[in-house]
């Protein structure tokens, strides 16, 4: 177990010479150790630093599984809870709002706190209306559209929410996709494996955009491009108050 938490070469150290750190890893080493059915972690991973957290992380995942405890994990750290649980259980101020698959709560979220709390995303009102063809489009007060997939039964004022991945960036000098809006990039901010484009529409409002970070075709401040969101990426509430 000690091998497994990467504190072996520190077996025969004295507590009071262990780090917090390293004092929080003999912890779940010493809970894992007697192979429990039912084990409660709470912030396990919370003082490890950021690639020691994620390598424990998935070695964790895989020694709960071969032991086969059933393990109830509580954290503020979203990614975290996406990739150690099979189900997921949002609360707030002690109200359970939603259980599901991680992509079920990412993807599909029930409310508007579910979609904030669970990672980034964009949100606009407007109006969603439906053709004659059935399908329906939102349309933002300041003009441009798009077309969703899942329309709900709310009243014409709807908030629309699309998280940044969803939100596809091409350059004007491509063919621009049917739907899509036109825009200047305000930002570009590199975080490691991916990037952060920060775009103001034509209409006036902003949005962000995250892509892969590859090195040969990164976005210049300033550059035209159109945006498009996927319909199947949309998800609408009722209109904010």
């Amino acid at each position: 177990m000690l091998e497994l938490v990467r504190m072996g070469e520190f077996a025969d150290r004295r507590p009071d010479r262990l780090s917090g750190g390293q004092q929080q890893r003999v912890a779940l080493a010493r809970a894992l150790a007697t192979r429990p059915t039912l084990l409660l972690l709470d912030e396990p991973l919370s003082a490890l630093d950021a690639k020691l957290r994620y390598d424990l992380r998935n070695e964790l995942k895989q020694l709960l599984a071969a032991v086969g405890s059933t393990v109830i994990v509580v954290t503020h750290d979203q990614e975290e809870a996406m990739s150690l649980g099979e189900r997921v259980f949002v609360m707030n101020r002690g109200t359970l709002k939603q259980i599901g698959s991680p992509n079920d709560v990412y993807w599909r979220p029930n409310s508007r706190f579910v979609a904030d709390f669970m990672g980034r995303t964009n949100w606009f009102e407007g109006d969603v209306a439906r053709s004659d063809s059935g399908q329906s489009r939102f349309t933002a007060p300041s003009g441009w559209s798009v077309a969703v997939a899942r329309y709900s039964n709310i009243p014409g004022k709807a908030s629309l929410c699309v998280r940044p991945e969803s939100v596809e960036v091409r350059s004007l000098a491509d063919q621009p996709p049917a739907g899509a809006v036109a825009g200047r990039i305000l930002d570009v901010v590199p975080l490691g494996p991916i990037r952060q484009i920060v775009v103001q529409l034509d209409a006036g409002d902003r949005i962000i955009a995250v892509q892969p970070n590859r090195a040969d075709d990164a976005p210049t401040r300033g550059a035209r491009v159109s945006l498009s969101m996927p319909p199947e990426a949309i998800v609408l509430f009722p209109a904010s108050v």
